[in-house]
């Protein structure tokens, strides 16, 4: 169940963050069986940690942290980078919630083309 395995990605977030030793972020490696195969260095700055994916039954998930997750996945026919909020019901399952946004390839694309500048601009918040 996709509920199921999101629950899991989530409850492998908490056991990173209580490992963390305080001396920066906690880890937003996800723990479980890695989507694909991982190449090394491929796309890594030199001290950065690669983020793995865990396959679930409709796709592909990253956790977030606080109960959000990113997964990328297929809906009628369309590949999709789904960032979503989730929620506990009352058999305290994980389902998706109504705060996110689902994109398509074309938009995530323009999105991670404005990383740069995304960037850039949280820095300079954070200067003010």
């Amino acid at each position: 169940k996709p509920a199921e395995r999101a629950k899991t990605i989530m409850a492998d977030k908490r056991k990173a963050d209580e490992i963390d030793d305080g001396a920066g972020p906690a880890s937003s490696k996800v723990k479980g069986e890695p989507a694909a195969e991982e190449a090394e260095g491929e796309g890594e700055e030199e001290g950065e940690e690669k983020v793995v994916g865990v396959q679930t039954d409709d796709g592909i998930a990253f956790s977030l942290g606080n109960k959000k997750l990113l997964r990328v996945r297929t809906w009628k026919k369309m590949v999709l980078v789904d960032i979503r909020e989730f929620y506990e019901d009352k058999n305290e399952e994980l389902k998706p919630g109504k705060k996110g946004i689902s994109l398509t390839l074309d938009q995530w694309g323009e999105l991670t083309k404005a990383m740069s500048g995304i960037q850039d601009a949280i820095a300079q918040q954070e200067a003010e």
